[in-house]
């Protein structure tokens, strides 16, 4: 093999390599289909049926932040986004981005609350609701949990009547941090005398409206986690992880967990989930026996980086999400690449951390695929087939639809990666024939002719 073609073989396979592997590895994922949500249109999830809702807004905000979003609500099929139906009238207020899985909401009518059906139909009036719009709420059976000018209201759907009512006057206000079927965490945010705000997680009881203040800690910020099953309570107090018994708040067990750590039940409860990063900078996942605190699997990991697991609901897949410090070397040069682009006039941000997405499959314990950050709270079609992700900009945005699991691009790895290895290829095929052909010189003899 001549020299040319040698080299051109080598550079080809190591290309291929390196691409390959980046390709693999490290290049997130194309969607099946991306929609563009306009001005004044917003998105409420996904129906019952599978359907994107898109509701429409008038630019008004609530005292939460949050657009008062109005009818008539769209239905759009996946994945061809075409309209399929619309319900509720222009000036019913709906939303935002909340019905239950058996597919009820709430809306406003008039001046009137009514439990209604996505597909428009009117259950029933919820009289003695707090309020002129709609806020956030949850709905768990027949529990309303309400969330309204810094309050919270727990309504019995059957009885028509509030069970119990957290006000959000004077020095404190409420908010739900997270609920299960049986439990909701909420926080109240009370001010000090001397200044500053603290917040204290107690669980709320849907079924009785008792608030229970066993496990907080008011010296310090203890962020609560109850388990599904309503066995066990979870808390997080900055520097541990302690686990108590729901029924009798006992304290059965506890490890050392930074703050920032969100843990996890798995196993209907039985087992206790921690996520951190390892030393290559991916989720590594520690679990606990919850009832003892046997250890199940404890992973080597640092305290300074950050890891999260989001389970896709109904899947067996989860979104992982690491997010490293950058070591000083890194972080020096990248000041001075964002110094010299603002001279250019290029509006570049640089963060002082890396972070990974990746699609895991948590029945086989392997990665699927890479992901963008964009993969925000995904919404999972009722079928679990695929997922949609919404890029919220500005009261716009995209909506980017994947299957599950999500397909790769072969053009970019035969664009990038085979293509230029083909090219490179036939330079060294073509440089090597011509070598082949120059011709020897003819040996020249010296002498009279006939001699």
């Amino acid at each position: 093999m001549t020299r040319p073609r040698r080299v051109a073989s080598i550079a080809a396979i190591l290309w291929v390599a390196a691409l390959g592997w980046y390709w693999w590895d490290r290049l997130p994922v194309e969607p099946e289909a991306t929609f563009v949500v306009k001005q004044r249109e917003v998105f409420e999830g996904l129906s019952p049926a599978g359907e994107m809702m898109f509701s429409r807004t008038d630019g008004i905000r609530t005292a939460s932040g949050a657009y008062v979003r109005f009818g008539p609500v769209e239905f759009r099929s996946l994945p061809s986004g075409e309209l399929v139906r619309t319900a509720f009238e222009k000036t019913d207020q709906v939303g935002p981005s909340c019905h239950s899985r058996d597919g009820r909401t709430v809306i406003r009518r008039n001046d009137d609350f009514w439990l209604a059906t996505l597909s428009g139909v009117l259950l029933q009036e919820l009289p003695d609701l707090p309020g002129q719009t709609i806020p956030f709420w949850i709905l768990r059976g027949n529990r309303l949990l309400w969330d309204d000018d810094g309050g919270l209201a727990l309504y019995d759907l059957e009885d028509r009547r509030i069970i119990t009512r957290l006000q959000g006057t004077g020095p404190a206000d409420w908010n739900v941090f997270s609920s299960t079927e049986k439990t909701a965490t909420v926080i109240t945010h009370r001010v000090l005398p001397i200044g500053g705000r603290q917040s204290v997680f107690q669980l709320l009881d849907l079924a009785t409206g008792t608030l229970d203040a066993r496990f907080s800690n008011v010296a310090s910020w203890v962020e609560l986690y109850p388990s599904p099953d309503g066995r066990f309570v979870a808390a997080i107090d900055g520097q541990s992880l302690i686990v108590f018994d729901q029924v009798t708040a006992t304290r059965l067990w506890s490890v050392p967990a930074p703050r920032h750590t969100i843990p996890r039940f798995e196993q209907n409860g039985d087992e206790l989930a921690l996520d951190g990063v390892n030393r290559s900078g991916d989720l590594e996942v520690s679990r606990w026996r919850t009832a003892d605190g046997h250890p199940l699997q404890v992973a080597d990991v640092n305290s300074r980086d950050r890891a999260y697991r989001v389970p896709l609901e109904g899947t067996v897949y989860a979104v992982d999400s690491a997010h490293c410090q950058r070591p000083t070397w890194q972080q020096v040069p990248g000041e001075v690449v964002v110094a010299i682009a603002r001279g250019m006039g290029i509006q570049k941000s640089w963060q002082g951390h890396e972070g990974r997405y990746v699609l895991f499959d948590r029945s086989q314990d392997r990665r699927v695929a890479a992901l963008s950050p964009d993969w925000n709270n995904p919404y999972v079609t009722p079928d679990e087939t695929g997922t949609i992700i919404w890029n919220n900009t500005g009261g716009a945005g995209t909506i980017h639809y994947f299957r599950l699991p999500p397909r790769r691009s072969w053009r970019w790895l035969f664009q990038w990666a085979i293509g230029p290895a083909v090219v490179v290829l036939a330079w060294g095929w073509i440089r090597g024939r011509r070598l082949d052909t120059i011709d020897v010189p003819s040996q020249v003899t010296s002498g009279f002719p006939g001699r």
